[in-house]
């Protein structure tokens, strides 16, 4: 499995990110985490959600840790790549663009692959696709696994 690519392409992306989503950002001073402040974690996670919302979800935030995207892991093909995946893209996602997604699942195909018109927060105001997305991938997978028995 090419797992080494989907990261080295994760942290491209966090090597080299939007300065302007990133520039009120910034590391902890351990450089373990970053932290999304003010209008750049709107920028970033929220831009298209309803002001109120925006700002309640800005409040909650806390440092994001950095290793888990950084971080290679190991999986085989046996065990990892005989699960079902599927991908729930935001098409309008700015800390994560489409075409990174879509190299996500170019490495790792995914079936089904649902878009959503979101930035990256559907869950917080586009809670009923969400919810309508998961319920396909649901019956997606069950019915796979009715078909395998």
């Amino acid at each position: 499995f090419p797992y080494t690519t989907l990261f080295r392409s994760t942290m491209d992306a966090f090597d080299n990110p939007d300065p302007e989503l990133m520039k009120d950002a910034s590391q902890t001073p351990d450089g373990a985490a970053v932290i999304f402040n003010g209008e750049a974690a709107r920028g970033a996670f929220y831009h298209r959600a309803p002001k109120a919302l925006a700002d309640a979800a800005i409040a909650r935030l806390c440092p994001d840790p950095i290793a888990p995207s950084v971080t290679p892991m190991t999986v085989t093909e046996a065990r990892w790549g005989s699960l079902p995946r599927a991908f729930i893209e935001c098409s309008d996602d700015q800390i994560m663009p489409l075409s990174l997604q879509r190299g996500m699942q170019e490495i790792f195909p995914c079936d089904p692959v649902i878009t959503i018109d979101s930035d990256h927060s559907p869950f917080l105001w586009k809670p009923a696709e969400v919810a309508d997305a998961l319920d396909a991938i649901a019956a997606n997978f069950a019915a796979r696994v009715g078909q395998e028995a």
